[in-house]
């Protein structure tokens, strides 16, 4: 390296210098251009909930009036077990025919083949032949009702279901693709300006293809919407930002457009403009 110094009569010097990070936060004034815009999306998502689905059991019942008045029983009148647990409903109203006497004994009013569905679905319901019913609340020394036969069609099983959960996210996901689109729009057709939004998304359509608890293994969202957004010139931004932290910039180093992060927030509308904190990154 001496002999090519001497030969040449030059040589190359190096210098490596290591940029200073530099981060603040100012208060700037943003303006007051507010825009409506517009957009949609539609997105989709696997299914997190889980549901229980079924058929609720079925069967037949002979109901005994032992008053001597007539027992009018609506559609939906409810029959339940003696311990309480299983409870049916008429399938349509039915009127029993009042008890008659002779000289040794009351002879009970009865209306057989009346139909009953469980309140509930589970093969639990699917009961055994002869078992017994209170009849609408009624005293047993009034009515009383007993199964024809053995009781069917009681089923059960867990499912994959759409949860309160997986709506709230598709929505959130959804909302956050139209906020991109109005920025995108915005950047598109006003080359330089951002925005950040004012307003919650006004939705004109939020339609999902399944309701909370219903057997699902997706679950989609077609949502379309619109915002207010506080429209900024990134170039003014970044003019009022360095007039405010030239003087705490260290002596001989400046700060890069295209270098510096800058983040808005606490955005807040002052006597009619609006203003905001700058989180910045140089």
């Amino acid at each position: 390296g001496f002999v090519a110094y001497l030969y040449y009569g030059e040589a190359i010097v190096i210098l490596k210098f290591t940029p200073q990070k530099f981060s603040r936060q100012v208060d700037i004034k943003v303006g007051s251009n507010i825009k409506t815009l517009s957009g949609n999306a539609k997105e989709s998502i696997n299914s997190t909930g889980q549901a229980t689905v079924g058929d609720r059991a079925i069967g037949t019942i002979t109901i005994a009036n032992k008053t001597v008045a007539p027992l009018n029983l609506k559609a939906g009148t409810i029959v339940t077990t003696d311990n309480g647990k299983y409870s049916f409903a008429l399938k349509s109203a039915v009127t029993v025919a009042s008890a008659s006497a002779d000289l040794l004994d009351i002879i009970s009013g009865k209306t057989t083949g009346v139909e009953v569905a469980a309140t509930k679905i589970g093969a639990e319901h699917n009961l055994s032949k002869d078992t017994t019913f209170s009849v609408d609340g009624y005293s047993r020394t009034i009515a009383i009702a007993i199964a024809e036969k053995e009781f069917t069609g009681g089923s059960s099983r867990t499912v994959n279901a759409v949860s309160k959960e997986d709506q709230e996210k598709l929505l959130a996901q959804a909302g956050e693709k139209i906020k991109q689109q109005t920025e995108d729009k915005l950047a598109s057709e006003t080359p330089g300006s951002h925005s950040i939004p004012i307003s919650e998304i006004n939705y004109t359509k939020k339609q999902f293809d399944h309701n909370i608890g219903e057997e699902a293994t997706t679950v989609s969202l077609d949502l379309e919407g619109s915002l207010e957004v506080l429209v900024y010139s990134e170039s003014l931004l970044f003019a009022q930002i360095q007039d405010q932290i030239k003087k705490d910039l260290p002596i001989g180093t400046t700060i890069q457009p295209d270098s510096t992060v800058m983040k808005l927030t606490d955005v807040k509308k002052i006597d009619g403009e609006y203003q905001a904190k700058v989180n910045i990154e140089a």
